[in-house]
């Protein structure tokens, strides 16, 4: 019984990483402009959910910026 237990939560883990995933995807391609036709994004959009996905990408892009700064900073003290 344990081990069914164990499975059943092993793939809930599995799925929930799956919708991540599928959720960064989503952003990233949005973000370099290849998010496909408006009926594509709007189906990933109902996939995913709208409130996962602007959470993905405003963690996007705050690490994005931060990169930036930090390589500013890197290339200014060079």
């Amino acid at each position: 019984m344990q081990l069914l237990l164990s499975a059943d939560a092993g793939l809930r883990h599995i799925q929930a990483m799956n919708k991540l995933l599928r959720t960064v995807r989503a952003v990233l391609w949005s973000l370099i402009g290849l998010g496909g036709r408006q009926s594509e994004a709007e189906k990933r959009t109902e996939q995913v959910g709208f409130l996962p996905l602007v959470l993905v990408a405003f963690v996007i892009v705050v690490l994005l910026v931060v990169g930036l700064v930090a390589l500013a900073r890197f290339a200014a003290g060079a």
